[in-house]
C-alpha cells in the first residue's frame, strides 16, 4: 500500500498474484517507473522471527484499451505477461503483446491435438540408425517420434515435444513410443 499513490488501486487477486490498477498512466515510461517503485518496496530485504527473508516480484503489464477493453481480459492479459516475467527468470516486468495471447492459444490447441493424436494412434515412430566411428558398423538405433497430418506435412517434435513436457503428456507419449519401438 506504500507503493501506490493514494487513487490508484491495488487488491490480492489470489495466492500470491496481486493486481495493481494504476490511474492517469498513459506512457510507457510512466508505467515502468511506477512498477520499479512496487518492486522495489516488495524486493526491500525483511526480517522476519530473526530470519532475513528476500521476495522477488514478476510483473505483467496489460494496458487499457490497447491490450483488452474488459477487466476480465486485461487481467488475463496481464497474466499472460507474468507468466512470460517468471518463465525469463522472475524478478522482471513484461508488457503483454499479442503474440503471448497466440502462443497461449497454440499450446491448448496443441495440447489438445496431442491428448486426441496419442487416443487415435496418430504418431510415427521412426528408427534413426547408430552407427559406430571406429568400425563403422551399425550398432543401435534410435526411435524418434513423428506426428504426421493429414495434409502430409509434419509437426516438428521441436514445436510438439515442449507442449507435451508442460502438459504433463510426455509420459504418455514416451510410453507410446516405447511400447511401439518393442513391438
Amino acid at each position: 500500500k506504500n507503493c501506490v499513490r493514494s487513487y490508484d488501486l491495488l487488491c490480492r487477486f489470489g495466492g500470491d498474484e496481486f493486481i495493481a490498477v494504476l490511474k492517469n498512466v498513459s506512457r510507457t515510461a510512466e508505467i515502468e517507473n511506477r512498477a520499479r517503485i512496487i518492486t522495489s518496496c516488495i524486493a526491500a530485504s525483511r526480517t522476519i522471527q530473526g530470519v532475513a527473508v528476500n521476495i522477488t516480484c514478476s510483473v505483467g503489464v496489460a494496458v487499457y484499451p490497447t491490450d483488452g477493453a474488459s477487466a476480465a481480459s486485461l487481467i488475463q492479459h496481464a497474466d499472460l505477461a507474468m507468466y512470460e516475467s517468471k518463465r525469463t527468470g522472475r524478478n522482471s516486468l513484461y508488457f503483454f503483446n499479442m503474440s503471448m495471447r497466440n502462443e497461449a492459444d497454440r499450446y491448448i490447441e496443441l495440447s489438445s491435438a496431442i491428448k486426441q493424436a496419442l487416443s487415435r494412434n496418430e504418431f510415427e515412430v521412426y528408427y534413426q540408425p547408430i552407427y559406430c566411428a571406429r568400425t563403422e558398423r551399425f550398432t543401435r538405433c534410435e526411435a524418434l517420434c513423428r506426428w504426421p497430418q493429414a495434409d502430409g506435412s509434419m509437426i516438428s517434435p521441436a514445436e510438439f515435444i515442449p507442449v507435451a513436457e508442460q502438459s504433463g503428456l510426455i509420459c504418455d507419449l514416451g510410453n507410446w513410443v516405447v511400447e511401439q519401438a518393442m513391438r
